[in-house]
């Protein structure tokens, strides 16, 4: 499993989340996007209905009904993948789990949060140990994405 480590720094996730799922969508495969707060679903849900008047991004939550039909499902249930993703993308500190069994992992932490920047090289130190494939992005100043090693 490939894990991308996304260090939000300049751009905070209520932008950079959609630009994503966006480039995730285009490729045809199904997201699962999970939180830790069913407040938060709610809010994502709405946020991606709202965050560009110009743009349709299918998704849904539990709220939503037919789960196995959503290209992007939004969830705070653990061991849960109604639409059967292919990638899982993970906000607000949601640890990926032993039994994930997914081809990519989207790992959002904000940097200028300590405990975020904590819980995120924890996450690290344990999947790299534990010998996943990880990938670290980080913004530019302009907020684009650069890979680093």
């Amino acid at each position: 499993m490939r894990i991308d480590f996304y260090h939000l720094e300049t751009t905070p996730l209520d932008k950079a989340l959609p630009a994503i799922l966006e480039k995730i969508y285009s490729t045809g495969k199904h997201a699962l996007l999970r939180t830790d707060l069913q407040e938060r679903v709610s809010y994502i849900n709405s946020l991606l209905w709202t965050y560009d008047p110009s743009s349709f991004l299918p998704h849904g939550d539990e709220k939503d009904g037919f789960a196995d039909k959503q290209p992007i499902f939004i969830t705070s249930k653990r061991d849960f993948n109604p639409n059967q993703a292919q990638y899982l993308v993970l906000i607000d500190g949601e640890p990926v789990q032993e039994n994930d069994s997914f081809e990519r992992v989207f790992y959002f932490f904000n940097g200028l949060d300590e405990d975020a920047l904590t819980k995120a090289r924890d996450q690290w130190k344990s999947l790299k140990f534990r010998g996943f494939e990880l990938h670290y992005w980080q913004q530019t100043p302009a907020g684009r994405w650069e890979q680093k090693d």
